[in-house]
């Protein structure tokens, strides 16, 4: 099987394949990327991806001895047939979301793979149209004063506090972030590429920071911790706001969600790990549609069927399955599960595997494009190593990374 190699260094990208289920190794490129003004706009963008290619395959090739695959893209903003670019500073983010106010603009993303051994290539450009609603100066300077738009095409990101500027898009939502998944696989099977399997993926590490102060959760930031996990919606939003300038911290919501509340949660967090029935799915999709974004969600299981814990049982789940991956906004991205609290870890494993094997088997009924099922959400301070023996991909600390929790407010 042929390592997969993203030849970019944005966060974005390397999160799209993470949440996809893809293994790879990430090199930076140093390329000139300067439109060649002979070609046009489609060319530019995918003439762009094929350097960043070409360089990554050139610099690989004289260190590794087994072939590989390169991966690269190249994502512009395209209005009126001419590409945005990156802001150079605040004032030409401030004209670049003026342009954009009201109006519609297209998101390019050409995408770009070469096969080391083979040398064979394989590109796509894909485009999404984006309608922005009409902003006033001071919506523009606000949103400039967070930082956001610095480093991104356009001066906007739609996975962030942008997404509030977006009335409507026709196409992908991941091209707009920077890579659109669908893309990537089928160029993948072109090339008739397997990819390594997910059970050798790493997990990720999410600190559950509730009752935790945001000065507290400061701390663990600036020692390398992007991940943190919040069971509280009030709690979690008043933190959210409070930490805004932390621009690299990735918020999951791992409490019991209350429907009345699913309005207030849609569109502030990477993952809600908890939707533990279809009502709540129904009313999150609703909220969703409202506000014109998606949201990745993770289903709980409830598999010791414990009264005190939210959840399906499995029965339940697979007869509402046919009804949640038909709801439009949301992506299932996979399970949750918290198994009875017992004196050892092992005895949480037979949780941990049903979950696992029940991932497989709905797998078997799924459009895994739309709904991948790549995530594992299981395992705590006390079981983590069990859970991750077991094929967890998100694992759950807190007590083991804050120390003890403080007392609920």
């Amino acid at each position: 099987m042929k390592p997969l190699i993203l030849a970019s260094q944005s966060p974005r990208r390397r999160e799209l394949l993470n949440e996809a289920g893809f293994s790879f190794d990430v090199v930076s490129v140093k390329v000139s990327e300067i439109p060649d003004k002979n070609l046009n706009v489609n060319e530019q963008i995918l003439d762009i991806a094929r350097r960043k290619a070409s360089a990554a395959l050139s610099d690989l090739k004289s260190s590794r001895n087994e072939s590989f695959t390169v991966l690269s893209a190249d994502t512009e903003v395209i209005f009126d047939n001419a590409p945005l670019g990156k802001p150079e500073n605040p004032d030409d983010a401030f004209r670049i979301l003026s342009l954009l106010s009201g109006k519609a603009h297209q998101v390019m993303t050409a995408v770009c793979m070469i096969d080391s051994e083979t040398q064979r290539e394989v590109s796509h450009v894909e485009i999404t149209n984006v309608f922005f609603k009409k902003l006033s100066p001071e919506q523009i300077r606000a949103y400039i004063q967070t930082g956001e738009p610095m480093d991104k095409a356009g001066a906007y990101g739609i996975q962030g506090q942008g997404r509030e500027f977006v009335e409507k898009f026709e196409g992908s939502y991941d091209n707009v972030v920077g890579l659109p998944i669908q893309v990537v696989r089928k160029l993948l099977d072109r090339l008739n590429f397997q990819n390594l399997s997910e059970q050798s993926r790493p997990a990720k590490l999410l600190a559950v920071s509730k009752l935790q102060t945001s000065e507290r959760i400061r701390e663990i930031y600036q020692l390398g911790q992007r991940k943190f996990a919040e069971n509280y919606v009030q709690e979690a939003l008043e933190k959210l706001d409070s930490l805004q300038d932390l621009v690299e911290i990735e918020w999951h919501l791992i409490g019991h969600l209350q429907k009345n509340k699913a309005k207030l949660v849609v569109g502030r967090f990477h993952l809600i790990h908890s939707v533990d029935s279809l009502e709540l799915a129904e009313v999150l999709n609703k909220a969703c549609i409202n506000k014109n974004i998606h949201q990745s969600i993770l289903v709980q299981v409830n598999l010791a069927k414990e009264a005190t814990k939210s959840g399906f049982d499995k029965a339940a789940l697979w007869t509402a399955w046919n009804q949640l991956v038909q709801l439009s906004h949301l992506k299932i991205c996979g399970f949750m599960t918290m198994p009875p609290l017992t004196e050892t870890g092992e005895s949480a494993r037979p949780y941990f595997r049903q979950l696992r094997e029940l991932r497989e088997d709905l797998a078997k009924n799924t459009d895994l494009k739309t709904h991948p099922l790549n995530e594992l959400s299981m395992g705590t301070s006390h079981d983590f190593k069990v859970a991750i023996e077991e094929g967890a991909t998100i694992v759950r600390l807190g007590t083991i990374l804050f120390g003890e929790r403080p007392a609920k407010r």
